[in-house]
């Protein structure tokens, strides 16, 4: 109840170019974001998705990294060799149990469709952070 003077003035204050910037993060965090897992979990089964999305808290400070250097990267390697080594011996068994070439080509498919559901979300967090602190500001 206390937020809702504080955030009624701050979306009147919202110009027609905030609203489509809502609605184009809104699709793509949100929208994209669950299309691409739940067709990713669909073509390749549960394990391979599960494990791409389950890199969500690394992607998020690797992606801001990226934009704005704050950490060097030698802090990162560590954590990024450990789980890129989870993500080959998971997706190893996965790839073992897969046997024609339409089930190989549906599994890289829903991979695939794992890794762009990845790629929405840090986005997502981290264009959306920096466009509400310029607009809160």
């Amino acid at each position: 109840m206390v937020m809702v003077p504080f955030t009624l003035k701050h979306i009147r204050a919202l110009s027609s170019a905030d609203w489509r910037k809502v609605a184009w993060l809104a699709m793509i965090g949100h929208l994209l974001y669950y299309l691409f897992l739940a067709t990713g979990i669909q073509l390749s089964d549960l394990p391979g998705p599960t494990v791409v999305i389950g890199l969500l808290p690394l992607t998020v400070p690797v992606f801001a990294n990226l934009r704005k250097q704050e950490l060097p990267w030698r802090t990162l390697a560590i954590p990024l060799l450990g789980i890129a080594t989870g993500l080959l011996l998971v997706n190893g068994h996965e790839y073992q149990r897969i046997e024609a070439r339409e089930g190989l080509l549906r599994y890289g498919l829903g991979m695939s469709s794992a890794f762009a559901a990845l790629a929405c979300w840090p986005w997502y967090g981290i264009i959306n952070a920096a466009w509400l602190g310029g607009l809160l500001r």
